[in-house]
């Protein structure tokens, strides 16, 4: 079971300057909305991540099951380093932009998502660039239904199946947050320091095992219970509070 985090800095089990700072989105940074393009991002929340990425070297990684394109349009990310699409899409700042292969077309799952959405009502369909979300925040009642139908539907097409939180999601396999964390734990900037990563969602769980692996912690935000977290911080603002922290900790 997750403790929840101290408030002191100094109990971190590594010098602030040695840290890597890897951070869900939705959830974590920013409250969850019963739509994803209703969320409201926290004024300030910006300068403090730029704050902070500039405060540990540029080693924070927002990562995210959004597209790079979709965290644009909520969150200014110019100075920011990006994970998207669960490690598909990644842009980190100074460097050119990294995608996967779009392989294969994703039509024809499209259009037999749209007509189980349109004979389902309650569910949302979100197009994204490798794949698609299925979102029953408005109608949680349908998790076991839409899970069934997103996990028969990705077995046809070939992909992979990520269950968060009121949603499923349908993705190329081979990728998640887990091995993002490894990969950018890789780079120079990354190389000897230790991963911080925190999350909120399901999704967020191959990211913890990541960062413990590399020897570093993991923090869930919110109540749900998580088999690989350490620590626990009670939503997105105590989330805030903790970047102010590492921002303001004496050099």
């Amino acid at each position: 079971m997750a403790m929840k985090l101290p408030a002191q800095l100094s109990l971190l089990p590594a010098p602030i300057d040695s840290l890597s700072l890897f951070l869900d989105f939705d959830g974590t940074l920013v409250p969850l909305a019963d739509h994803p393009d209703a969320i409201e991002v926290p004024e300030g929340l910006p300068e403090l991540l730029e704050s902070c990425s500039q405060r540990l070297g540029g080693r924070q990684v927002l990562i995210s099951g959004r597209t790079l394109a979709d965290l644009g349009r909520h969150l200014d990310v110019t100075n920011l380093s990006l994970c998207g699409s669960h490690g598909l899409e990644q842009r980190m700042v100074g460097r050119e932009e990294r995608l996967a292969t779009e392989d294969g077309d994703l039509a024809a799952m499209l259009a037999e998502l749209k007509r189980y959405q349109a004979a389902t009502p309650g569910l949302e369909v979100e197009r994204k660039r490798f794949g698609a979300a299925l979102h029953f925040r408005r109608a949680p009642e349908l998790a076991d239904a839409a899970a069934k139908f997103g996990g028969e539907l990705a077995a046809r097409h070939g992909l992979s199946v990520k269950k968060g939180k009121m949603v499923v999601e349908l993705v190329p396999p081979g990728y998640d947050k887990g091995m993002a964390v490894k990969a950018i734990m890789q780079d120079d900037v990354f190389a000897n320091s230790m991963p911080l990563y925190i999350g909120d969602d399901v999704t967020d769980e191959d990211g913890f095992r990541a960062a413990r692996e590399l020897g570093g912690m993991a923090v869930i935000v919110g109540d749900r219970e998580s088999g690989s977290a350490q620590h626990r911080l009670d939503g997105p603002r105590a989330v805030h509070a903790l970047i102010k922290a590492i921002v303001e900790a004496p050099r």
